[in-house]
């Protein structure tokens, strides 16, 4: 925005925060595109680096995993959109759509994997669709949120001087993430070696840890919406 006498600094304000979340939600969009892309193309090559090829057991777990994995990857987009949404409402203030996302997200879940896996019987396809419609509904309430505060568009691709500040900014936590993913993936592939059995429980206990990380994560999000009201540490 530029200064003008008796410009509105507020509206200004506004807009720029409004232009920022749909540059990051145009970013997010591009992102879940990529993923789509990377696990359609080297989904089967990624699978195999966790596996002896000669393995049965790889046999065995090959098409249903990809199958899982393929349908979700066709909401990577509206996931991604759906995790930038749920942080710009968070950043705003705005705890209750969030909360419904989530609470929709569960309840859609929950019914259709009863009607899909135990009554239909669809397996391993029927959780995936389950899990990828859960996706689209909370994301639907993030988006629909952020189109009624922030304007008409949604999403928009980035000038350069916006990606610039985006990546900027984000880029220490994009780098802490991926040193994350990059750490599990390791010890997945290493529990892999032993077996599917040890790789299952490997599963189980990560997602039990993910679980009680939550509260923290809880916590971060609070931490740092309270240091935006503070003076720098």
């Amino acid at each position: 925005c530029k200064e003008t006498d008796g410009g509105d600094d507020e509206l200004c304000d506004a807009s720029t925060t409004s232009r920022t979340v749909t540059d990051a939600i145009g970013m997010g969009l591009m992102i879940g595109v990529l993923i789509f892309t990377v696990v359609n193309v080297f989904g089967p090559n990624i699978l195999r680096a966790m596996f002896d090829g000669n393995n049965r057991e790889f046999d065995a777990i090959l098409r249903p995993a990809m199958q899982y994995v393929r349908i979700r990857s066709f909401v990577s987009p509206v996931a991604v959109m759906a995790m930038v949404s749920q942080a710009a409402l968070l950043a705003s203030g705005n705890k209750v759509t969030p909360v419904l996302a989530v609470g929709v997200s569960a309840v859609l879940n929950l019914v259709l994997d009863l009607v899909l896996v135990v009554g239909l019987r669809m397996g391993v396809v029927g959780a995936s669709v389950a899990t990828a419609m859960a996706t689209c509904g909370s994301g639907f309430v993030l988006v629909r949120k952020i189109r009624q505060t922030g304007g008409k568009k949604i999403a928009t691709i980035p000038s350069r001087k916006s990606f610039v500040e985006l990546i900027t900014f984000a880029g220490p936590i994009f780098g802490v993430m991926v040193a994350k993913l990059v750490s599990f993936f390791l010890l997945s592939l290493k529990a892999a070696k032993f077996g599917l059995i040890s790789l299952a429980s490997h599963n189980i206990l990560l997602k039990i840890l993910f679980f009680f990380t939550t509260f923290g994560d809880s916590l971060s999000q609070v931490g740092q919406r309270t240091s935006e009201r503070s003076e720098p540490l």
